[in-house]
């Protein structure tokens, strides 16, 4: 999971976001990494739950990833709001709405 975590950042960096953007792992890679047994010789020995626990576990990386970032938008909105500036809570607050 860290090699996909790895490039999903990496995407987010290059792009700004991830919508439309696709990971390609191959099943070497999978069966490589995500062998609950160790290392195995060819990728048609992983076992069945190998990909959806990655999906899993990248999907959970994504969500986890966002929240970190929405919860660093709403730290900002707060400040804006106690300093009272009407122009950065509304550029925030667009930021919060449009966040992909």
């Amino acid at each position: 999971g860290f090699i996909g975590q790895q490039k999903m950042i990496s995407i987010k960096k290059h792009f700004g976001d991830t919508k439309g953007r696709y990971l390609y792992l191959s099943g070497w890679m999978v069966a490589a990494l995500r062998s609950e047994f160790g290392p195995l010789p060819d990728q048609s020995m992983h076992e069945k739950t190998a990909v959806a626990d990655l999906i899993r576990e990248l999907y959970t990386f994504l969500k986890q990833a966002d929240a970190w970032e929405l919860n660093h938008l709403f730290r900002d909105l707060d400040e804006a709001k106690a300093a009272g500036d009407q122009a950065k809570q509304a550029e925030i607050v667009d930021k919060i709405d449009n966040f992909q």
